[in-house]
């Protein structure tokens, strides 16, 4: 009688590869639906290439041909029956129960074996990728939708994609190692940061310490301070008061005298006439006579006994700020006289004023009262200087209590000027004014930096000039005056801390600098020391996906992110939060056939370039449309023309408080407008030579009104 076949051997059977006769690893399926190894079909497919012209898979056992796939036989279909069956053979082997040892009928010396006794198999420990509801069946596929399953849970998921879980496995480590890099950078700077917080408490707590001791210094020397002051005061007040007192008391002898010598005449008459004998009173009557009139003469020479030309009017100015002021507590003053603290100027010059142009302030004299003080003040006096070098100023009388500070500035850069009443400052002196070159002047270079393809440039809050080299894939901060500070940016890459072409570059009202990625599809934010701090974006058609990020620029009226995306502007929050999208594909207002350049002016106005229809547009900070303006470009830019070109684009924008700059695109220039759209002045032309230019991207400008134009492709920035 025939032993009954063992199910586990006949399904040992089917999963058999017919090529290595091992069990199959990684089975697919050829087109004549016979099943082997991968590893075994490119052995196979190796062996074809070397005989046959256009290589093909040769069945072993039908010699039927299947088409090689793009990616040789990991592009052919999984065999998920066989999977299957595979899956089957596990079930039904730990499903089997103990094990019985069958008699040996082969017999060895000193060897027996006991008929039917049982053995214990050995021990299993339960794999932990089996399916939570098929408890026999093990998760080997990967749906689409996101969970590993089983084969029997296919049947749950209609129509969905799946893979074998060791085939996704390798892309699903290497994603895993891509976000893990950041997340342990993110771990060690968060160490960092715990550790500069414990030093930081120790500064902190050490700081008090010793500045408590300075306040105790400081009170003590403020008592000596002020009882120094308390006693310059008393003698001004002394001063004052006994000149006004001295000429009272003159004016009080003098009076005193009259009165009595009027009192002496008049008790002499009234005696003679009620006293007196008729004879005595005859005999003295001419001698009264006198009297009476020489007093009459002393009091006629008093024009107005109840005017006292002296008068009380000495008061104490303290400062309305005592605390700021406390070196000088207060003046001894008097209605005529004028007082610094409410003496006010006021003028364009006082912000800014133009190189070799005269600029005037006007000041008005007031006195404590804040009354105007008209006459003249000859104590005051004006100071201005230009890096400690003297620089001409004047003061003009004119009607009222107005006065006229002229001056000239001879050089570009911060002057300070110092107005003063009686050696004291008056109200906000020192003033500092920022002298510029006036727009219409600007040409003429003063200063290049020498920099490998300057495509983006800003000015931080710290007076640093920040650009990104397009091509080498780094940012470079410059001081003002040229020198080279730092670099960061690790090369080429799509991990932190790495470039792939960074084009615009802007930083908000705490310096955090954000740099936009041309072929990265990003805006990396760093802190100005050059630290990464996060990015946003990817390529794609959401809204917040990017197609072509160039320019970007930080609005400071509502502290967000514009960023110039093809034919629209994405805007993000400081944390890089997406927010809303401006604009559109279209050549209407409020849309952008190919948008380029992008600024905020300082009012919160949005200007956008547009490189094809040659408009410059005008948002409000909400990405409402304002307005737009084409025609006074063109005529800017005709200026220019050479070889009877036609009108160039607009190419990148920058705004301050008054002006707007623009580069032209194809004409190698910068245009000057007012922000409404009046052009100003142009400058520059194609070329190799200072002040010329090839390609001029972004633009930057200095408080002091230093225009930084990247020359791109003669790799350089020039400074005008």
């Amino acid at each position: 009688m025939s032993k009954p076949e063992d199910p586990i051997a006949k399904l040992e059977e089917q999963i058999t590869c017919a090529i290595c006769l091992d069990r199959f690893k990684e089975p697919k399926v050829l087109q004549c639906h016979h099943t082997y190894c991968k590893k075994c079909l490119e052995k196979l497919l190796d062996r074809a290439k070397q005989t046959m012209v256009n290589p093909v898979f040769e069945c072993p056992e039908c010699r039927k041909h299947t088409p090689v796939p793009l990616n040789g036989a990991a592009g052919l279909d999984t065999a998920f029956q066989t999977v299957q069956i595979m899956e089957l053979r596990e079930a039904l082997k730990r499903a089997k129960g103990p094990l019985i040892v069958r008699q040996n009928t082969s017999v060895d010396k000193g060897d027996s074996s006991d008929e039917g006794q049982e053995a214990s198999p050995p021990s299993l420990k339960k794999p932990t990728n089996m399916c939570p509801r098929h408890k026999a069946s093990e998760r080997k596929l990967y749906c689409e939708c996101g969970e590993v399953i089983c084969f029997q849970c296919l049947k749950d998921h209609p129509g969905h994609k799946y893979d074998l879980v060791s085939e996704v496995a390798d892309k699903h480590r290497e994603e895993l190692k891509y976000i893990l890099n950041p997340l342990e950078n993110k771990v060690i700077r968060m160490e960092r940061a715990l550790t500069l917080l414990g030093a930081r408490s120790t500064e902190v707590s050490a700081q008090r310490d010793k500045i408590e001791l300075e306040i105790h210094t400081l009170i003590e020397d403020l008592h000596q301070i002020l009882n120094t002051r308390k006693e310059s005061l008393m003698v001004q007040l002394e001063k004052v008061a006994s000149k006004k007192l001295k000429e009272l008391n003159t004016e009080t002898d003098y009076r005193e005298t009259v009165q009595a010598q009027l009192s002496s005449t008049a008790k002499q008459i009234k005696e003679v006439i009620t006293v007196k004998s008729e004879v005595e009173m005859v005999e003295r009557k001419a001698k009264l006579f006198e009297q009476a009139e020489e007093a009459s003469k002393a009091f006629g020479a008093m024009p107005d006994l109840l005017n006292i030309d002296v008068e009380a009017d000495i008061v104490f100015s303290s400062p309305p700020n005592i605390k700021s002021s406390w070196v000088s507590l207060g003046q001894i003053l008097t209605p005529s006289s004028p007082d610094p603290a409410n003496c006010i100027c006021t003028g364009q010059g006082l912000e800014a004023a133009k190189v070799e142009e005269t600029a005037v302030i006007t000041m008005e004299a007031m006195n404590y009262l804040k009354e105007p003080i008209e006459k003249p003040i000859p104590s005051l006096k004006c100071n201005l200087t230009y890096q400690e070098t003297p620089v001409r100023c004047e003061i003009d009388k004119k009607e009222g209590n107005r006065y006229e500070i002229s001056f000239m500035p001879t050089n570009r850069g911060k002057h300070e000027l110092h107005i003063t009443i009686e050696d004291e400052h008056i109200k906000k002196s020192p003033f500092f004014i920022k002298a510029c070159v006036p727009v219409e002047k600007l040409g003429e270079t003063v200063m290049t930096i020498g920099s490998v393809r300057p495509w983006g440039s800003v000015i931080n809050k710290a007076g640093e000039l920040i650009v990104t080299e397009c091509n080498v894939d780094r940012v470079q901060v410059y001081s003002l005056s040229g020198k080279k500070l730092k670099t960061f940016g690790s090369g080429r890459g799509p991990h932190i801390m790495q470039f792939h072409h960074p084009c615009g570059v802007t930083v908000d009202d705490e310096d955090h600098i954000y740099v936009a990625e041309g072929s990265n599809y990003r805006i990396q934010k760093f802190t100005r020391e050059g630290q990464h701090i996060g990015f946003v974006g990817q390529r794609g058609n959401k809204p917040q996906d990017f197609a072509e990020p160039k320019c970007i620029s930080f609005n400071p009226v509502n502290q967000r992110i514009y960023v110039t995306d093809l034919n629209s502007v994405k805007v993000y929050n400081k944390d890089l939060t997406f927010l809303t999208v401006i604009g559109g594909k279209g050549n209407g207002k409020g849309k952008f056939s190919r948008i380029f350049g992008i600024t905020c002016a300082p009012n919160g106005n949005v200007y956008v370039s547009d490189l094809n229809t040659k408009y410059i547009q005008v948002f409000n900070p909400e990405g409402e449309f304002l307005f737009w303006f084409q025609n006074e470009v063109a005529r800017a830019l005709h200026r220019n023309i050479f070889g009877g070109r036609d009108v160039a684009s607009p190419k990148t924008v920058f705004a301050n408080k008054e002006h707007l700059y623009v580069s032209s695109d194809s004409h190698y220039n910068i245009n000057v407008f007012t922000l409404d759209g009046r052009i100003l002045h142009s400058f520059g032309h194609d070329g190799f030579d200072s002040g010329q230019f090839r390609r001029p991207h972004q633009i930057a400008v200095s408080e002091t009104g230093m225009v930084y134009v990247n020359d791109y492709e003669n790799d350089r920035i020039q400074a005008f």
